[in-house]
Order: C-alpha cells, then sequence, then structure tokens
C-alpha cells in the first residue's frame, strides 16, 4: 500500500482536494469512534474519485479542515456517499461546511428494484460484482499508526463509489425514475437536516414515555432536554448522565423538593445524589406543565385496530404501486408516514395534502392512487 494514500498535513489535504474539485464528482466517507463521548471523535475522512486515485485524511494529525469544508460545500461537485446523513452531519460539524449536491448510493438503490435498506458491500456485491472485506469493523480509527488493513479496509469504502454511481444512474434511468431520484437527492441540501436535534424533543426517545399521564410527561420533556444539554456540555453519552429508566422513575414520582427526590424508588441512588440539585430546579421550572403524545397514540383499543387495519391495507398497495414503478416501499413511505396518510384522509381538520405521501415526487407515484384506493 502506497504511503501517500495517508494525507498528513494540511499542505498536502489542499492539493488533494484541488485534485478533487476539478473532477467533479468525489466518494466521501468517514471512520470514527463513538463509544464514550456525547459527539463522534472523527479519525478519518476517506476522498476519491476513482479505484486508483482514493486517499486517506489523517484528522488526528490535521486540526483545519477548511479546504475538506469547502469540497463539501461546493455546489458545482457531487459527493457520493452511502447513507449519506451521518456522515454529513459529522462532516458538517468537522469542517463547518454545509453539504450541497449530494448523491447517495444507498438511496438511489431504491429506485431500481434495490432495497434502501442493503448496507454497501450488498449493494456492491448485486450492481458491481464486488465483494468487500469485513475486517475491520470493530477497530479503534484514532489510534496510530493505522495498520495495512485499516488502510486498506477503509480505502474499500469508497474508490467503488464513483464507478457504483454511474451504474446506478444508468439503471434508475432505465426505469424511468430519474427525475424522482434528483428530487430526493436534493434534500441533502437542506442545511436544517444537519442541525443538532431540540433538546425539548428528546422525551420522544424515551422507552415507556406513552404510559405517563399529561403532568409527569411535560416533566418527563424538562428531564430529558436536561439530559441532552448535559450530555452534550461534557461531552459524554446521555445514558452516563441518566438511563431512561431514571428519568421515568423521576416523571412518575414528580418529586419537588430534594427530601422527595432522594426518596424515588430507583436503582441509580448515585446519579440522583450527584445530580439531585439540578433535578429538582428542572422539576420545579416545569411543575405546571403538562404533554399529551401526538395524537393517535393514546386510542382506545378499537380505534387503534381500524387505524392498524387500514395501514395494513394501505401498506399491501403500495407494495403493488411501488414494484411497478421499480421502487423499495420502504424508502417512498414509512408506517409512521402511511399512518399520517390514513389519518389525515379521515380528518377534515388535516390536509392530506400535507402529507409526506401527498407531496413532491411520491405523490405522482404513489399518492393520488392511494388516496382513490382510500376511498373505495
Amino acid at each position: 500500500m502506497s504511503e501517500d494514500v495517508l494525507v498528513t498535513s494540511e499542505r498536502r489535504l489542499a492539493e488533494i482536494i484541488a485534485r478533487a474539485r476539478a473532477v467533479g464528482a468525489v466518494a466521501l466517507d468517514t471512520e470514527f469512534v463513538w463509544t464514550r463521548t456525547y459527539y463522534p471523535i472523527l479519525g478519518l475522512v476517506q476522498v476519491g474519485w476513482s479505484e486508483d486515485e482514493a486517499y486517506l485524511v489523517d484528522t488526528v494529525a490535521i486540526q483545519d479542515l477548511y479546504a475538506l469544508g469547502a469540497l463539501i460545500a461546493d455546489p458545482s461537485v457531487v459527493k457520493i456517499l452511502h447513507d449519506a446523513q451521518q456522515d454529513l452531519t459529522i462532516l458538517k460539524r468537522a469542517t463547518g461546511g454545509e453539504p450541497a449536491n449530494i448523491f447517495d448510493t444507498r438511496l438511489a438503490c431504491g429506485f431500481c428494484d434495490g432495497s434502501a435498506a442493503w448496507g454497501l458491500g450488498r449493494l456492491l456485491e448485486e450492481t458491481l460484482g464486488i465483494e468487500l472485506a469485513k475486517t475491520e469493523t470493530r477497530t479503534d480509527w484514532v489510534k496510530r499508526p493505522l495498520t495495512d488493513k485499516q488502510i486498506e479496509y477503509a480505502l474499500d469504502d469508497i474508490k467503488h463509489l464513483p464507478h457504483l454511481r454511474e451504474k446506478l444512474i444508468e439503471q434508475v434511468d432505465a426505469h424511468g425514475n430519474l427525475a424522482w431520484l434528483e428530487e430526493e437527492m436534493r434534500k441533502y441540501d437542506n442545511p436544517a437536516l444537519y442541525e443538532e436535534k431540540d433538546p425539548g424533543e428528546q422525551y420522544h426517545r424515551v422507552k415507556g414515555a406513552g404510559r405517563l399521564k399529561p403532568l409527569q410527561l411535560g416533566a418527563l420533556r424538562s428531564l430529558a432536554a436536561w439530559r441532552e444539554i448535559t450530555a452534550s456540555e461534557q461531552d459524554v453519552p446521555r445514558n452516563r448522565v441518566a438511563p431512561d429508566e431514571l428519568l421515568l422513575d423521576i416523571a412518575q414520582a414528580l418529586p419537588d423538593s430534594e427530601s422527595s427526590l432522594r426518596r424515588v424508588r430507583t436503582k441509580y441512588r448515585k446519579l440522583i445524589d450527584r445530580n439531585a440539585r439540578d433535578l429538582v430546579q428542572v422539576l420545579q421550572e416545569s411543575q405546571d406543565e403538562e404533554l399529551e403524545l401526538k395524537q393517535g397514540s393514546r386510542m382506545d383499543a378499537a380505534t387503534r385496530k381500524n387505524m392498524d387495519l387500514h395501514v395494513k391495507r394501505i401498506g399491501e398497495e403500495l407494495k403493488v404501486l411501488c414494484a411497478g414503478l421499480h421502487l423499495d416501499p420502504i424508502m417512498v413511505a414509512t408506517r409512521a408516514d402511511m399512518k399520517a396518510f390514513v389519518q389525515a384522509s379521515g380528518d377534515h381538520d388535516h390536509d392530506l395534502h400535507s402529507t409526506s405521501i401527498m407531496s413532491g415526487w411520491r405523490r405522482d407515484a404513489v399518492g393520488e392512487d392511494l388516496k382513490l384506493f382510500l376511498e373505495t
């Protein structure tokens, strides 16, 4: 393996990026460690435009990644990634470059008889007959020096992407889906996609939130927001600050003082002792806040059964429609999308055309047909 594939200086990085921007279509990937921190620790960024020209940017050695950010933000250069959003979010934070002109091979696969759930290895094998080695799926990408196997593994993740993109575009175009694909890719140009999530919405990810009463749910939202902010400030995993189970224990008890907080029945006594003052302050500030989960989460049994039947019918029809269009149903609409569509169709207070199924290319592909199907 040639040593010059590892880029360890800002000067060398600038040279590589200048060549990449002149090519017009560049593959990108990241390797990182994400076990002991809130934010991932970036170890490598792979940049390449052919099997013979692929490089590894050593983000441990290089502190200033401005040149890489300029590439990411350059609208005249296609950036090719597989399952792009996480990598782009990491790159946006590391470089400051707002992503533009992105091609996601995972999504493209869903427009030409493939599955948007396929990993890169499966997609390369199905499309190009290339089998990737899986030797370094668990490795420390921050530790130096890198081994030859690590370097080879990291390069394999990008060096076939330009050819893969060309092949996928040919297949999508052959099925008449290219305009839909291009519209779907434009979602990656939206800066909001890479913004940090609102701490006030993180209570939705807490398992068991659905069984709480409105006042308890209001407390949980404040507790989950506190956990998110604390974890990000300390750069530690959120569960190290407070596991879901502890947040639920506190929200259900609704303590109003440190003494009542310390009487909460939980196995996480040390975490309560460590954060007692902050937790009580959070609870006092949310004392009168009541929340209801989104409509549908508290349906009675009969309504829920009826909803599930409609969603099942829509799902079956969606599969039939997508098969005729060479589309992956998973990419066109999730179960949540179908549920929102069914809900809006029977509720005059909701606009059916605001649902994702009735928006953009999805409306042209399946939306109008599903609307008629529901009416029959």
